[in-house]
């Protein structure tokens, strides 16, 4: 049988609206009026885009399903993976590493009994869902979660650049925590209250803010931007519990710092400073989570791949 639209929306998490064309669906991960707003950042609007944290989570019955993709740009990078796991382990793979739009077919058979069928979206694409298919008659539910997970952040935390997607360390936290997660990262971003959705109705249960790298980039003042930043944080999600995560080890903080810019060490704990007495608010020093090699980063210096994301996230579990 054919998934209504209707449907895929009950089972479809990390998403806050829809774009519904010709019967193709498009989980977004903002809200409407925040699209609008990206959209007049040349910056941002691409990577708004994409999926990065949207799964499609369901159990089962079905002993086979099908579905056709359809990939566009969600950053200013080619290529796009999705995973497709069952009881949490990777069973279907498909993605391109060089390209940035692609239409495809999927069929995999699931076995026999009930089981968790999770599909994890691209994480610097948009994927489009149209012809989900199951078993005709198969049950079908959505995937129980312990609560709401938000994260905001740069685009280690959006998933830069992870070719499966369900590996990145913002889903494989999500994942070990149970909960629901919407990732609100966007690639090159920073500590600004503005690109805080207000209109997405979320109520999280708990935050994950992970900014920092790109403000040093731009040699922001943080003990200035911090405070403004994490009063609208407050201000629009007032129960959650926040954890913010400093910025990760980087390979070329030492070179940046012999050309005269401020000790990266230093821009961690400006941002320490400014979670203080701050009731809800959780400092996590990150800076041992991912092992300081290069061969744990993708560039060799500041984005993890699959091997630094697992141990980063296996690693902050423990603070979590």
């Amino acid at each position: 049988m054919i998934l209504t639209n209707a449907t895929l929306k009950t089972l479809l998490t990390g998403a806050v609206s829809f774009i519904e064309n010709d019967g193709w669906l498009t989980p977004c991960r903002y809200s409407a009026a925040q699209r609008e707003r990206l959209a007049g950042d040349e910056r941002f609007a691409a990577r708004s885009k994409a999926t990065s944290g949207v799964t499609l989570d369901f159990v089962t019955d079905s002993t086979s399903l099908a579905f056709d993709a359809r990939i566009r740009p969600g950053a200013p990078h080619k290529g796009y993976g999705v995973d497709i796991c069952v009881d949490g382990r990777i069973k279907g793979h498909f993605g391109n590493p060089d390209l940035s739009e692609d239409d495809r077919h999927f069929e995999m058979e699931l076995g026999e009994g009930e089981k968790r069928v999770t599909v994890w979206f691209p994480n610097l694409s948009a994927m489009s869902l149209r012809n989900v298919t199951v078993d005709d008659g198969a049950s079908l539910r959505p995937a129980e979660k312990s609560g709401t997970l938000l994260f905001v952040g740069d685009s280690i935390t959006m998933g830069y650049f992870a070719d499966f997607s369900s590996m990145t360390y913002a889903n494989l936290t999500a994942a070990s925590l149970g909960m629901e997660a919407f990732n609100h990262a966007i690639g090159g971003e920073f500590f600004d209250p503005d690109k805080l959705d207000r209109d997405c109705g979320l109520t999280p249960d708990r935050i994950i803010v992970a900014y920092g790298t790109n403000d040093w980039n731009q040699k922001r003042n943080l003990r200035e931007r911090c405070p403004a930043y994490f009063d609208a944080l407050r201000a629009l999600y007032p129960d959650a519990r926040v954890d913010v995560l400093l910025p990760i080890w980087r390979a070329d903080s030492r070179e940046k710092e012999a050309q005269g810019w401020q000790s990266f060490m230093e821009m961690r704990a400006d941002i320490a400073v400014c979670c203080e007495g701050r009731e809800g608010f959780h400092v996590v020093d990150d800076i041992e989570l991912v092992p300081h090699f290069p061969e744990f980063f993708r560039d060799s210096r500041l984005h993890p791949n699959e091997l630094g994301f697992a141990e980063y996230a296996k690693n902050l579990s423990k603070y979590l």
